[in-house]
Parts: C-alpha cells; structure tokens; sequence
C-alpha cells in the first residue's frame, strides 16, 4: 500500500519537476549590451552587437593585457535585421542573449533615407529586447563606430552614452532619454511626431570621446531636421522633462552676467475650441535659485529679485516660441500637441486628425503663461563686484 502511495505521489510531482528547457550556460552565453544598425555595402542592412567580455568586466583587481578590452563589437550584413544579427553567430562561441540590451544605435544615414518602420518592427519582435532600452542616433559617424568607440572612464561604452543621456536631462535640460516603446508609440501616432537624441564622436588630445550633440526630428518615420540645444530645451520646458538647467540673462548691459538655476518645474497642457479651429494652452511654473552674478546688482533687494523673475520668463519664453516656430515650420509636431488635442477636444481632433501634419500644427496658436519664483540666493549674498565697488566706495 506504501509503495502505491509513492508511486503514486511521484507521479502527480513529475510534470512539476521537468527542469529548464531552455537553460544557457553562462560560459556559453554572449550578453549583448548594445545593438547598432547601419545601411550595408553589400546588403541592406549591417547589423552590429556590442557583447560584454566577462573576465575584464567583472569586479575585483586583475591585471589587463595591453589588448585587452572589456567589450567586444562583432558586425554582420544581411537583408533585414534578424538574419544579419543570426551571422554574427558565425563570428562569436556564444549564443547571443539580448535580454541586457540597454542600447539601441541608428546611424544618421539610415533614418534620413530608409527611415525606421520596418528596421524597428525586427527589432521589436524579439521578445528578448527590452522595449525600455534607449534609442539613439549616430550624427555623421556609422553606429558600428560608436559601438567600436572605447570609452575611458566607463568600461562598457553603451552604460557612458546612458549616462550621458540621463545627465543631460536632469542637469541640462536639454536631451530626454528616449526609449524604445516611446520612439515606437509615436512612429504609429497620428497626434506626435518623433524625436531621437543624436551622439557624435569628437577627437580629444586624450582620445576620441563620445559626445551628446543634438535632438534629431523626425517625419513618417524619417529623420527630417537637428535641434540645437537650445530648441530642444525649449521643447523640452513644455513637455515637463527639465529637471534642472542654468538660464544665462544679460544684466547691466552685460552679456550673460547673471545664471539663473531652475530646481523645480511643471508644465501643464491644455487644448481648447476657438472658432472652430483648436488653440493650445501652456502654463509652465519654474521654482530657481541664483546660480551665479557677475555684475553689481544689489540681489537683497526685493525689486531686483522681481526684475530677474520677469528677465528669466522672457528668457524661456523666447526659447519655447522659438521651438514651437521652428517644428511648425518643420511640420513637425514633437510636442504631441495633436494628442492633446485628441484628448481635450475628441470631436475638434475628428476633424483635424488627416490634416494635422500639413495644416492643423503649422496653423495652431498658443497662449504660454509663465511664473518664475527666485526661492534661494545662494550661500552669498551680493556679489563679488558688488563688495569690492562697495568699498571703494566708502574708502
């Protein structure tokens, strides 16, 4: 009767204790950092992977040869995305597992002439590519280059340009981290265009360096036009994304003499009806400290502070007008006006939504409020020059 009960136990726990049917030895696999893609000489595209060496990544003291490198960047050709990336398996001793991809690279010479709708649809299928990995764009260099590029602070260069990103928003204000769902949701929407930031490579007397430049636009699917730093901050106030910046205002007649240092910000975006046509409302609210002075201004005095508070709305709302101007020229819509719109005014969008592109945003008007509110003056109170004018004053 035991021996029944056993059996009989062992057979209910077998379909619980089948194993793992895909295990992958570590020694056997190949953890991809970062995936690059380039149009191909000799196919359509040329497929680049950026794979972690383990044995110079890992922590811990060891010695390094005068070759050795902590990544290792194999690149393959092929007509579509899929198969270029399989041949790379002809190069490597290991299966390639993308599920620590944390980068995606596209040269600036496939977005402009291919675009990235079919490009992207390979590399979304995958179900080991993480959706939230960054996308970028390579300005006027190979994404193979980039991936190939040492980094000398950072040992996995993929881990330097996510860096980078990151501390671009939230200390600049000017490039958002842009994932892969994002880029995605907004290839497929009819109210946002997309938007990708760029990285270029730039010879130091050190070594050649990766370096954040741009934010590149883009239109059905096709890089269209680069932003400047300061239009991509400008899109950036309205889409909420400033973390913290510096704001230069010429004062006294001097250029650039007094830095303003946003700490908190929040836009808030509205549509509504006028006439038949849908008008945007954007409020931004902005909480700073005093950065930097350097010209005499008395900064205890309250109406100084209320000149700076007014100089620095004008600062920023040059600089939203200027990229609202610029993408409405560009027919352009990053800001995701268009979804706004959709949201607000679902029956007005309705009407819009086919024309939204060629009419509906290059034909919207805006109402921009701005509040800016000096909270701190810094550990100084006046400046420098203010002291040293003072006393001479009173000797």
């Amino acid at each position: 009767m035991k021996l029944s009960i056993q059996i009989l136990l062992l057979i209910i726990l077998f379909p619980f204790v089948t194993g793992c049917y895909d295990l992958r030895e570590l020694n056997e696999t190949g953890f991809v950092t970062a995936l690059g893609v380039d149009l191909g000489s000799t196919n359509r595209y040329r497929v680049s992977v950026q794979v972690v060496n383990p044995s110079n990544s890992a922590g811990g003291t060891f010695s390094k040869g005068p070759t050795s490198l902590d990544t290792v960047t194999y690149s393959a050709e092929g007509d579509n995305v899929f198969q270029a990336s399989r041949k790379i398996s002809k190069m490597i001793s290991r299966q390639l597992h993308y599920g620590h991809t944390i980068l995606v690279a596209i040269s600036e010479d496939l977005a402009r002439k291919e675009g990235l709708y079919n490009m992207l649809d390979g590399i979304e299928r995958d179900s080991e590519i993480r959706s939230s990995a960054s996308i970028i764009l390579t300005k006027g260099i190979s994404a193979e280059k980039l991936l190939r590029n040492k980094a000398i602070i950072d040992r996995i260069s993929a881990m330097k340009v996510k860096r980078l990103t990151k501390f671009s928003q939230n200390l600049l204000g000017e490039n958002p981290d842009t994932r892969l769902y994002q880029v995605i949701r907004t290839l497929t929407s009819s109210g946002r265009n997309a938007m990708v930031n760029g990285f270029e490579i730039v010879q130091t007397p050190q070594a050649p360096i990766v370096v954040l430049d741009s934010l590149g636009v883009f239109q059905e699917g096709k890089l269209v036009h680069w932003l400047d730093s300061q239009s991509s901050r400008g899109v950036m106030w309205v889409l909420d994304k400033v973390r913290s910046t510096l704001v230069s205002l010429d004062v006294n007649g001097q250029k650039n003499s007094v830095g303003i240092e946003p700490i908190r910000t929040k836009a808030n975006v509205k549509a509504i009806s006028q006439q038949g046509k849908p008008k945007m409302q954007i409020h931004i609210e902005v909480d700073a400290n005093i950065g930097e002075v350097e010209t005499n201004i008395d900064i205890l005095d309250p109406f100084v502070i209320l000149e700076l508070e007014k100089l620095t709305e004008d600062a920023i709302r040059a600089e939203v007008n200027q990229a609202i101007t610029k993408l409405q020229a560009l027919h352009c819509d990053i800001f995701g006006f268009g979804d706004v719109v959709h949201q607000y005014e679902p029956g007005l969008w309705r009407h819009w939504q086919k024309d939204w592109s060629d009419k509906g945003f290059p034909e919207l008007q805006h109402d921009l409020q701005l509040t800016v509110r000096i909270q701190r003056l810094g550990l100084r109170t006046n400046s420098l020059i203010r002291n040293i004018e003072l006393n001479n004053q009173g000797n």
